[in-house]
């Protein structure tokens, strides 16, 4: 199975509401594909509207799901095994970088909540 997420091509023209690129873009993909092998990877991390997790992204996301007739995966891009392990990944980010943590969090790179977290199937909304 082939998961189209937010941070392809795809993902991201539906999130900037570039319906007709997001589709087009997705279509490459469904064309080469049978449908039952592609699925849309949806994120949510309930994070502050504007900063990376949003519902947002995750709504434009299911619309373009629904509009192709894909299965929509629910998923936490998962980074750390524990809400406590977000600081010792977002310390990693930043040396993996060289840079700042603050000039990540400008950037928009880091997740705001802690929210990235290995999720029982009962935690995940």
């Amino acid at each position: 199975m082939v998961r189209i997420g937010p941070a392809t091509k795809a993902g991201s023209s539906a999130d900037r509401i570039e319906t007709d690129a997001a589709r087009t873009r997705l279509d490459a993909w469904t064309s080469e594909m049978p449908t039952v092998r592609v699925g849309m990877e949806v994120v949510c991390h309930l994070s502050e509207h504007g900063t990376t997790g949003t519902i947002t992204p995750a709504t434009k996301m299911v619309a373009l799901v629904e509009w192709a007739g894909l299965r929509a995966v629910l998923a936490n891009a998962v980074r750390f095994g524990t809400p406590d392990e977000a600081v010792t990944a977002y310390v990693a980010d930043a040396a993996r970088a060289i840079t700042a943590l603050a000039e990540l969090r400008e950037l928009d790179q880091l997740q705001t909540n802690g929210e990235a977290w290995l999720k029982p199937a009962s935690a995940m909304h």
